[in-house]
């Protein structure tokens, strides 16, 4: 039996050496070699991306609960506007109580506004209020204390009499000034050695009065108002004395 003989591949030898040539020529230059790049993809396979599922629990919307204390202590501050206040919360507590849900949430929503309100607008008042009567007190203290003594008393005249005699007299161990005011308006002043009592006559509806005033802030001075019969009174001060009298029926 023959052997088969393809016409495409002739019987060489191994040892060939046209056999190695063919297969270098078959073989492809790196340097020439045409770059591969990945095929795009299909874009019929695309597909809209699912959102992600987030891991945080949805927040529960908590409805407006009416605020008592809020409202009881902007009534306090403010009473004008925290009564209003007061009176909306009540009525949202109500209203939550039968199960008026929405009306009850608007009505404690505008009870902490007006609360509010009236927390921010009563407090600023306080603030301002309590310096003041500190002020007013320390003025207060600082008048029956002494520092600065003053007192005006009322004299009337005597049955049958049209005025009163009065006494006006200044003392100061140091040096000071008086001014005397006369019944008629008009006054003088002098400086305080050895003052004798001032005489004047005091009819309904007249006034008289001797200030003390010493060189020294602190120099002690007083002043001493006497009728016919006894001292009317005698005001002491640091600085400052003022004894007055007014002619009433």
């Amino acid at each position: 039996m023959d052997p088969i003989i393809s016409p495409h591949t002739p019987d060489r030898p191994a040892d060939d050496p046209s056999v190695g040539s063919s297969r270098d020529a078959d073989a492809v230059d790196p340097a020439q070699a045409l770059p591969s790049f990945p095929a795009p993809p299909d874009r019929a396979s695309t597909s809209t991306p699912e959102p992600e599922t987030s891991l945080l629990p949805e927040s529960e919307i908590v409805p407006l609960r009416p605020n008592l204390a809020l409202a009881i202590i902007g009534t306090i501050l403010f009473l004008p506007v925290g009564i209003f206040g007061l009176w909306q919360t009540i009525l949202a507590r109500r209203g939550l109580a039968s199960g008026a849900g929405a009306v009850a949430i608007q009505r404690a929503g505008r009870g902490r506004t007006l609360s509010i309100v009236a927390v921010c607008v009563g407090a600023l008042g306080w603030l301002m209020l309590v310096p003041l009567c500190i002020l007013l007190g320390f003025g207060v203290a600082v008048n029956s204390g002494g520092l600065a003594g003053t007192r005006i008393v009322d004299v009337s005249p005597a049955e049958g009499a049209r005025t009163v005699s009065i006494e006006l007299q200044a003392t100061s161990p140091e040096p000071a000034r008086y001014t005397v005011l006369r019944p008629d308006g008009s006054e003088y002043s002098d400086t305080l050695t050895a003052l004798e009592p001032i005489r004047l006559d005091i009819a309904v509806g007249d006034y008289a009065e001797i200030r003390v005033i010493s060189d020294r802030s602190e120099g002690e001075v007083s002043c001493t108002v006497r009728d016919e019969d006894d001292e009317l009174t005698t005001q002491h001060g640091s600085g400052f004395a003022l004894c007055g009298v007014a002619g009433v029926e």
